[in-house]
């Protein structure tokens, strides 16, 4: 099975405007290097170097190869992920999810089809793309106005964690916990980047204060 892919890859591949470019053609379907060097107006080893990027990844996968009559034979590459990616950043927000969908396998069409059945289906697939736009537009608008709400309540926390007689890292601590939800001690550690022994410490001391609970080595703000 292959690894989930890290966030530090995604950024090293999508910022590249060649391999993004790459990646939107094969999301088109399958092509072999030479199409896209073409498509792209750069050599074809450059779009080797690239495809190798993407291929070690995990996002990109040889699906086979064809003989070809003007030349050697062509290896068509396509993409293998459905990723989804969710970066919103703000005052008091900063969330960053991938989400890796499973591929729905696709059924090949029978060669006996005639062009009406076709066409029908064509017309019948086209409405039902615009249907899941329609609902894929409501759903953004939705999130916005959560996300925008989320983060009109996170900055009023945040203001009123800076009120507290409170240094500045347990401050930090406080303002994960409440964002988190909660959290472990090694979590909170390795997201602040700060050692565990430090870490404990103001647990310790925002548990005096009565500000944060712990159960089974979970640490969360009192409700």
């Amino acid at each position: 099975m292959r690894k989930p892919i890290e966030v530090e890859d995604l950024f090293y591949i999508l910022g590249n405007p060649t391999r993004r470019l790459l990646l939107k053609f094969l999301s088109m379907g399958p092509h072999y290097p030479f199409q896209l060097a073409r498509l792209l107006n750069i050599s074809q080893k450059a779009v080797m170097d690239h495809l190798k990027v993407l291929e070690e990844r995990g996002l990109v996968v040889k699906l086979g190869c064809e003989k070809s009559s003007a030349g050697p034979e062509r290896t068509y590459y396509g993409l293998n992920s459905f990723l989804i990616v969710d970066f919103s950043v703000a005052p008091s927000l900063y969330e960053l999810k991938i989400v890796e969908a499973k591929r729905e396998e696709r059924k090949s069409e029978a060669t006996s089809s005639v062009l009406e059945e076709l066409t029908s289906k064509l017309r019948s697939l086209v409405k039902e793309l615009g249907d899941v736009e329609k609902e894929l537009k409501e759903l953004e608008r939705r999130r916005v106005e959560a996300l925008d709400a989320k983060q009109r309540i996170s900055v009023r926390i945040s203001e009123l964690i800076n009120l507290l007689d409170l240094d500045y890292i347990e401050k930090l601590i406080l303002s994960l916990l409440v964002i988190k939800g909660g959290a472990r001690l090694e979590e909170i550690s390795e997201e602040l980047d700060l050692r565990e022994k430090h870490v404990e410490k103001c647990l310790e001391r925002l548990k005096e204060r009565g500000l944060i609970e712990e159960q089974n080595g979970f640490y969360s703000v009192v409700s």
